[in-house]
């Protein structure tokens, strides 16, 4: 029989951290930067009205310079996975118009990783604004177990 065991990861960050001094950052265009693509979706507070605007949103959202977004990429029986159950799951909801409750539309796997996902690598790969100046900078989607290059 196997046991689930949630850690606390922000201990062990603190422990292996202790003794480390913080350094000052190097200039965006000399980091690759990696976003957490589904806390992205949290942090948003006043919804545009339709979904590509949401994702067009969440792309601004992104930090500037070479940037590799990943999405949630969780097993079905990963702790995680079983943890989100355990919290509640809300209905399956069509992407159309605004969402009323965004936080509900989030709690559903389907929308979230079938739904918004695909929406918005749609939205980057063909509505996503154009960088300024010569340099190109690299955007990457890390969505479900495959990696699209999003480059502007």
């Amino acid at each position: 029989m196997a046991f689930f065991v949630k850690t606390d990861k922000s201990k062990s960050l603190a422990h292996l951290t202790k003794d480390v001094e913080d350094q000052p950052l190097p200039p965006a265009n000399d980091m690759l930067t990696m976003e957490h693509g589904n806390a992205l979706f949290y942090y948003l507070k006043e919804l545009p009205d339709t979904f590509r605007q949401i994702c067009l949103k969440l792309y601004s959202m992104t930090a500037h310079g070479d940037v590799i977004v990943s999405t949630g990429m969780y097993a079905d029986d990963s702790v995680k996975s079983l943890e989100k159950k355990k919290r509640g799951v809300a209905d399956k909801l069509i992407v159309k118009g605004k969402p009323e409750d965004w936080k509900a539309f989030l709690q559903n796997e389907e929308n979230k990783k079938k739904q918004l996902c695909e929406l918005m690598h749609t939205a980057w790969s063909t509505d996503m604004p154009t960088t300024s100046g010569d340099s190109e900078s690299l955007l990457i989607l890390v969505k479900e177990e495959r990696v699209y290059d999003i480059s502007t």
